[in-house]
């Protein structure tokens, strides 16, 4: 009878056992399904939101690199991250102030010596005429009241063009002797 009482709780007790087991069990099951569902959701996200994260500032640099090769120096970045692009866009923007400084400096600079080389021109009494590779980059007031033509219809124009047009250019430019000769 000892025997029947000892294998009686035995029984309850690898009963009770099992139902921990399945407990247990069933609590690990839910618990991998949750974080199983957690990481889903969570890899979804990244998969979603990622390539925004990275492509959008790169399509703003793609901008603003075509906004500078036009010439537009006053551009500029404006990316608030910490992050390397954030970085990248502060070197942008400095070198985007540096090249409109340049710019600016190297224009002024420009018209500041075509008008003082125009005025100089100009000021000359006699006909003047300048030619760089057969194309005549200057001609002041007393050559072209000489030779009967306005700024536009000689200024960046090429000399064969011009001889073509106008008899007295072409016997400049042909250089047939350094004798003095009377317009009428």
């Amino acid at each position: 009878m000892m025997e029947d009482a000892g294998l009686g709780d035995m029984e309850t007790l690898v009963s009770v056992s099992n139902t921990e087991a399945e407990i247990a069990s069933e609590s690990a099951t839910e618990t991998i399904i949750l974080i199983t569902a957690l990481c889903f959701i969570i890899g979804i996200t990244f998969t979603y939101n990622f390539p925004g994260i990275v492509t959008t500032p790169i399509n703003k640099f793609r901008e603003a690199i075509k906004e500078i090769s036009i010439k537009n120096y006053k551009y500029r970045l404006h990316l608030n991250n910490k992050d390397e692009f954030g970085q990248l866009a502060g070197a942008f923007n400095d070198m985007t102030e540096r090249l409109e400084e340049f710019e600016n400096s190297n224009l002024n600079k420009l018209i500041f010596e075509k008008t003082r080389a125009e005025s100089v021109i100009n000021s000359l009494k006699d006909a003047s005429i300048g030619l760089d590779n057969s194309i005549v980059l200057f001609a002041n007031q007393q050559a072209l009241q000489l030779l009967n033509l306005k700024q536009e219809e000689i200024v960046g124009k090429s000399v064969d063009s011009l001889i073509k047009r106008n008899d007295l250019f072409k016997f400049l430019i042909e250089e047939k002797g350094n004798a003095p000769f009377k317009i009428v």
